[in-house]
């Protein structure tokens, strides 16, 4: 499956007990007369691509994310439900990437 999301960021989460770390595509949609808006948060970045005008994500589960080099960001709906995301969030400590971030040259190991 293929997303296209309005409005993108990608999150670091590391594991508190072990360390390890995983990131992933927290991606948001606006919506209009017949729907709300809407947020999806990817199986983690495997891969990552870019051409002139997005970054392909590629996840654990096989879905990509064409993600706009000029929306990185979250819509207000967004940032609500990432913010309870990362305050309720038990065991793993969450961080929002810089947007300036290599993401094609990125290690997502």
């Amino acid at each position: 499956m293929k997303y296209y999301p309005d409005k993108w960021l990608v999150i670091k989460i590391t594991a508190q007990a072990t360390g390890k770390v995983h990131y992933r595509v927290f991606a948001t949609w606006h919506g209009g007369y017949m729907c709300s808006d809407s947020w999806k948060l990817n199986s983690g970045i495997v891969v990552a691509t870019e051409d002139e005008k997005s970054f392909s994500f590629e996840g654990d589960s096989g879905s990509a994310y064409s993600c706009g080099k000029y929306s990185y960001g979250t819509t207000g709906y967004g940032n609500g439900i990432l913010n309870n995301i990362i305050n309720t969030a038990e065991f793993l400590h969450i961080e929002v990437m810089p947007e300036d971030t290599d993401w094609a040259n990125f290690k997502y190991e």
